[in-house]
C-alpha cells in the first residue's frame, strides 16, 4: 500500500455555491519516475534596496548609523537624525558626529528605532573626547517614558568603543536615541550600533524563524540593480570604518552602510546552508575586469568557495547603470571571464539573458565559455486569467530558448536560472492570493523543464521592490500567501516528478514520489476563478 501525500491549493474567495464538475486525475504509480524536482528552484535574492537587507535580513536597528544620509536646509543631518540644540555646533565626517556645545549644551537624537519586541539589544559606539571637556548626557526613551537615561563626567578618551546594554520594548511603537553634550570642545561619536545581544550570522531574530521556513537553497547578492554601482572593497574590513555610500541603483532609500558586506553573506549562506552566488558589476560605475577577478580571488582566500559568479544584472534595460547592446556586453564579458578564471579556475558563469534576440546575440559570442543565462519574468497582468496564463506563456519561451541553444551551442549544457520572478507593482499585489497561484503556477512549470531551469528564485527574499515573501516591520516578520506557498512546496513537494494525466485544462497537477519510493505528494491548481471541481485521484 502506497502513502499518498495530497497538497490541495484553492483560490479562496467568497463566491456564490455552485455544482462542482467532476475531474478524474490519473497518478503513474507504476513508471519508475527519473527527472527530480530540484531544491534549486527554491533560492533566494538579496538586494541593497527597500529593506531588504538593512531594515530587513540585517539585525541592525539603526537607520543612518553612519551619518551619511543628505543633508537640507530643515535636516542638516538628514532624514533620520536630528540636532538638539544649535545646528551650527554640529557636523559630519567619517562615519562620525561632532557636537561642539561652545560652553552651553548641544545634541542629537535618533527616532523611528523599531527591536523586536523583548530581545535584548547591545548598543556600542565609537567615542573620542580627546579635544572635550565637559559631560554627557544619554537617553533611550520609548515614547514619552524614559527606558534608560545616564549621565557623565568625560575623561580624555582617544578613540575607543563604548558599550550599553538595554532592552526593546514589548510593543512595536518607536524608541529614539538621544546624546547631550554640555562643555567645551568637541565630542565625536562614530557609527553607533544596536543590535541583539545576540544573533545567528547577524540576522535579525524576527526575520530568521521565516527564512528557515522557506530553507533556500542558494543565495544571490548583492543584486540586482545595486550590483552594477557596487564595488566589493567598500564592504571588507572593520565595520564601523567602511564606508556610507549614496545608494545610487536605488537613490530614493537611505544611504548604504556597507555593513553588509562579502563576508557577511558568506556567514548568512553558511547559516541558512545555502549556496553563495555572486553578481558582479560589469561596467557600471568605473567597475573593471581586474576589480571582478580580485573578488574572486579574495574569496578563494577567504575560504568563501562561491562557486557561481554572474557577470552583471539586466545590462539590455536602459535603467540600468553600465547599460549597452548584447554584442558590446558580451565582448566586455570575455576580459572578465579570462581575469576572473586566472583567479580560479573551478567557477562557473551566469550571462545576462533577456529575450530571444538578445539572447542569440550573448550565444554566438560567449556560448562556450558561460555555465547559465540569467532570466528574469516580472508580470504585470490585472486580469485573473492572464496572469494564471502567464507560467504557461513563459514556459513556450523557455522551450524556444531551449532550442535556440542546441543551435547555437552544440554541445554545450549552457543551462538557465530564472533568478528573478514576481508580480510586479503594477498588477495583482505580491499580497494577494492571486500572486500565490501565479507562484504555484510558477512552480509546476519550473519543475517541468526537467532541469533546464537549474536554479530559480522568486523576487526578493525579503521586503524589497516587487515584494519578497518575507515582510518585516517595525520588529515584526511575517511570510506573504506567495510566501507561504514557497515554503508549503519546498517542505512538501521533494522528490521524483512523475507521470499525470487530468482531462481538465484549468487544473494544473505537479506529482512527486519520495525518494523512498513509497510516499507521492500531489499539488492540483485551479487556474479557473468561476468554477470549482471534485478531483477523483
Amino acid at each position: 500500500m502506497k502513502n499518498i501525500s495530497t497538497l490541495l491549493l484553492v483560490f479562496g474567495l467568497a463566491l456564490p455555491l455552485r455544482a462542482a464538475e467532476e475531474v478524474t486525475v490519473r497518478i503513474d504509480t507504476v513508471t519508475k519516475p527519473t527527472v527530480e524536482v530540484s531544491a534549486k528552484l527554491f533560492g533566494g535574492f538579496l538586494e541593497h534596496m527597500h529593506s531588504c537587507i538593512e531594515g530587513g535580513l540585517w539585525a541592525e536597528v539603526l537607520p543612518d548609523r553612519k551619518f551619511g544620509d543628505t543633508a537640507t536646509a530643515d535636516a542638516p543631518l538628514g532624514r533620520f537624525w536630528r540636532v538638539i540644540g544649535d545646528p551650527a555646533k554640529v557636523s559630519r565626517t567619517n562615519n562620525s558626529v561632532h557636537l561642539s556645545p561652545g560652553g552651553g549644551e548641544v545634541g542629537v537624537e535618533l527616532t523611528g528605532i523599531y527591536g523586536v519586541p523583548g530581545k535584548r539589544y547591545r548598543g556600542t559606539a565609537f567615542i573620542n573626547t580627546e579635544r572635550f571637556k565637559g559631560e554627557i548626557e544619554f537617553a533611550f526613551l520609548h515614547g514619552e517614558r524614559v527606558m534608560q537615561r545616564g549621565k557623565a563626567r568625560v575623561p580624555r578618551i582617544k578613540g575607543r568603543f563604548a558599550t550599553q546594554a538595554m532592552n526593546a520594548p514589548a510593543n512595536t511603537a518607536p524608541a529614539t536615541m538621544r546624546f547631550i553634550v554640555r562643555g567645551d570642545g568637541t565630542f565625536v561619536i562614530g557609527a553607533p550600533t544596536l543590535v541583539p545581544a545576540a544573533t545567528t550570522a547577524g540576522m535579525s531574530p524576527a526575520v530568521l524563524p521565516l527564512l528557515k521556513q522557506l530553507s533556500p537553497t542558494w543565495l544571490r547578492w548583492p543584486g540586482g540593480n545595486f550590483a552594477q554601482t557596487y564595488h566589493w572593497r567598500d564592504g571588507i574590513g572593520p565595520r564601523h570604518d567602511r564606508p556610507a555610500r549614496p545608494n545610487m541603483a536605488w537613490p530614493k532609500g537611505p544611504v548604504e552602510s556597507n555593513d553588509f558586506g562579502t563576508d557577511e553573506f558568506i556567514l548568512v549562506c553558511r547559516a541558512l546552508r545555502a549556496e553563495p552566488v555572486i553578481c558582479v558589476n560589469v561596467g557600471g560605475n568605473g567597475a573593471t575586469a581586474k576589480e571582478a577577478a580580485e573578488w574572486v580571488g579574495y574569496c578563494k582566500r577567504r575560504g568563501h568557495k562561491v562557486k557561481y559568479w554572474e557577470l552583471g544584472n539586466e545590462i539590455y534595460g536602459n535603467w540600468e547603470v553600465g547599460h549597452t547592446d548584447a554584442a558590446a556586453y558580451a565582448r566586455n564579458c570575455l576580459d572578465y571571464i579570462e581575469a576572473m578564471k586566472a583567479a580560479d579556475k573551478s567557477i562557473k558563469f551566469i550571462a545576462v539573458g533577456h529575450d530571444l534576440n538578445w539572447d542569440r546575440t550573448v550565444l554566438k559570442l560567449i556560448g562556450g565559455q558561460i555555465d547559465y543565462l540569467a532570466q528574469h519574468l516580472y508580470t504585470n497582468h490585472r486580469e485573473f486569467d492572464g496572469l494564471m496564463g502567464e507560467p504557461l506563456r513563459y514556459e513556450k519561451f523557455l522551450g524556444d530558448l531551449k532550442e535556440m541553444i542546441k543551435t547555437e551551442c552544440p554541445g554545450r549544457n549552457v543551462r538557465v536560472t530564472l533568478n528573478e520572478w514576481n508580480v510586479n507593482d503594477k498588477g495583482f499585489h505580491n499580497w494577494s492570493k492571486a500572486a500565490a497561484l501565479f507562484g504555484a503556477g510558477m512552480l509546476h512549470m519550473l519543475a517541468r523543464q526537467g532541469g533546464f531551469v537549474d536554479y530559480a528564485c522568486s523576487s526578493d527574499l525579503i521586503n524589497g521592490w516587487a515584494g519578497g515573501a518575507v515582510q518585516y516591520d517595525k520588529g515584526r516578520a511575517f511570510l506573504t500567501p506567495l510566501g507561504d506557498v514557497l515554503a508549503i512546496y519546498r517542505q512538501r513537494m521533494a522528490g521524483k516528478r512523475v507521470a499525470v494525466a487530468c482531462d481538465n485544462a484549468s487544473l494544473d497537477v505537479l506529482a512527486v514520489r519520495s525518494s523512498s519510493g513509497s510516499k507521492y505528494s500531489i499539488a492540483v491548481l485551479n487556474r479557473d476563478l468561476k468554477r470549482d471541481f471534485s478531483l477523483t485521484l
